[in-house]
């Protein structure tokens, strides 16, 4: 691990190594929700399907208002009133025919005027304001038109694409199935929570599986991912790979917790080349996560990842995950922020630092402060931040007052 890779260095060279082959199912439009679009999805309608009012008024031609005004309105006769979907009704030059919200223009009108803006006196109405051609009307394919892209292949399926397809009458979309990414925890002092009395089990030197309860927990936020969780095996190399053949037949993607590192205990790097692998990323310049590595095992991805359990979840979040959406062209939107720094952060040269910070309001800002305890393996300072600071390697730092980018979590 003398040579450690530039982060977004590590991505790249794993996701071009990369080889999964996922099956495509369709779902309903619920059913659909969050995950990823196997194809294009195009509408073949426009919406709105007709020139509609967007208000309720009257629906006039255009020129018939030029140079009207309070002080000098122009009389209009009312010749009926819009009903929906029928197209019997024609306005014509002097004419106006009443119409509410959503209903479609009538032949021959452009421009509708609103009520607010007429003295109605009978079958007449005085117009007090000049419109222009298409004032107060959608026009047809003005909010979604034929032809286009809803959805693009790999994108992330949200709230706001289902409204979409429902928009156009679609009910069904083309999804990938999801990810199945096996999750090994490595380490002869690892134990589940609930194991037993936890002060008994703590002053053993044991230590609860916060780490594998963490990554499978966060996967699981993800609908395009399952999670499959394989337990925790001791420190027998023989044992550990027994597992990960299991899992190398079960799932897409395997990652280990535990192992990673250069010590006799950390068996991670020696399985995966017993069992013929090929590691492809020997550990990378971040904090934390240093140890963060990555192989390719009979055709399938295997991350190896630190015990610890933040250093664990940066390395899944920004090696892991990144890796395989660029591989498989997925678009993953991530929820950035940009706020005020009010105390400086500095970093080590070479490395690219992953800072959990606290945001709050302050004045007319968010504002950003970094959460002091900075180790691998403490738990609080995820507990207690709402985001994360990425400080670049080629930055040595961001000063106080500076705005910068926070991704939330």
């Amino acid at each position: 691990m003398r040579t450690l890779l530039n982060i977004d260095v590590a991505v790249e060279i794993m996701s071009k190594r990369i080889k999964i082959e996922l099956k495509e199912e369709k779902l309903g439009l619920v059913e659909a929700l969050y995950r990823v679009s196997s194809r294009d999805v195009v509408s073949e309608i426009d919406i709105p399907f007709f020139d509609r009012s967007y208000v309720d008024g009257y629906a006039v031609r255009a020129e018939d208002t030029y140079g009207a005004s309070e002080s000098n309105p122009i009389v209009l006769k009312v010749v009926g009133k819009a009903k929906p979907f029928s197209s019997g009704i024609v306005v014509n030059t002097g004419e106006a025919v009443k119409v509410y919200t959503g209903d479609p223009l009538p032949r021959g009108a452009d421009a509708v005027v609103m009520l607010e803006d007429v003295v109605e006196n009978g079958d007449k109405i005085y117009v007090l304001k000049s419109l222009g051609r298409y004032t107060n009307v959608a026009v047809r394919g003005e909010d979604i038109s034929r032809g286009k892209v809803l959805i693009s292949r790999g994108t992330l399926i949200e709230p706001k694409h289902l409204a979409a397809l429902a928009t156009v009458g679609i009910n069904e979309v083309f999804v990938y199935e999801k990810i199945r990414i096996c999750i090994i925890c490595t380490g002869s002092e690892v134990v589940e929570p609930g194991a037993g009395d936890a002060e008994a089990i703590l002053g053993r030197g044991l230590v609860f599986n916060s780490t594998g309860v963490l990554i499978t927990s966060y996967l699981k936020t993800l609908g395009f991912v399952e999670p499959i969780y394989m337990g925790i095996v001791g420190d027998n190399q023989g044992d550990i790979a027994s597992l990960v053949s299991k899992a190398v037949d079960l799932c897409h993607v395997i990652v280990l917790t535990g192992g990673a590192g250069p010590s006799d205990q950390d068996m991670a790097i020696d399985v995966v080349e017993s069992l013929g692998g090929e590691i492809v990323v020997r550990g990378i310049a971040m904090r934390p996560g240093r140890p963060s590595s990555a192989g390719i095992l009979n055709n399938k991805p295997i991350y190896m990842l630190s015990g610890f359990p933040v250093a664990a979840f940066l390395g899944l979040k920004y090696f892991v995950l990144p890796s395989i959406e660029k591989a498989l062209g997925l678009h993953i939107p991530r929820k950035i922020v940009v706020a005020k720094l009010v105390k400086r952060v500095a970093n080590v040269a070479g490395y690219t630092s992953f800072v959990r910070v606290k945001i709050h309001k302050c004045s007319r800002y968010l504002c950003v402060e970094p959460i002091a305890a900075m180790g691998s393996g403490t738990i609080s300072t995820i507990l207690d931040s709402d985001g994360i600071l990425i400080v670049p390697a080629n930055v040595e730092g961001f000063d106080k007052g500076d705005f910068v980018e926070v991704e939330l979590i």
